[in-house]
């Protein structure tokens, strides 16, 4: 599972750096939607297979945003997922429907780096 996480991480780091680009009449760098669109879905994705959660894309962008902001871009896909999971884990929970199955939701959020968590468990 560790080399599994290993790769996927380099996987998303070469998308997540690949979506930075200059803008050549501005000069001003800016980031690319769709590829950062693939990043949150592979940290969701991550997220999942580590601990059987899944955060909600917003939740996944504001764990990003902290760790880009404090310059670990490095190992960002693992860092954000094992973040989430690693304050999910024990967190109370609640049933709930999502489409047509029942899931456990947090009973509330839960915060990493400032950022309020929501999202379901696979399995719990």
């Amino acid at each position: 599972m560790r080399k599994f996480i290993a790769v996927f991480a380099a996987g998303a780091m070469a998308l997540s750096l690949g979506a930075c680009a200059t803008n050549p009449a501005t000069g001003v760098v800016g980031i690319d939607q769709t590829q950062l669109a693939n990043v949150e879905a592979q940290i969701q994705q991550t997220a999942a297979n580590v601990c059987q959660f899944v955060p909600t894309v917003a939740s996944v962008a504001g764990v990003i945003a902290g760790f880009v902001s404090g310059g670990a871009v490095v190992d960002l896909v693992n860092q954000a997922a094992q973040s989430i999971c690693s304050t999910v884990v024990s967190a109370p929970t609640v049933k709930a429907t999502v489409g047509h199955r029942t899931v456990q939701r947090l009973a509330s959020p839960v915060t990493v780096n400032g950022v309020a968590i929501t999202g379901y468990f696979l399995k719990k």
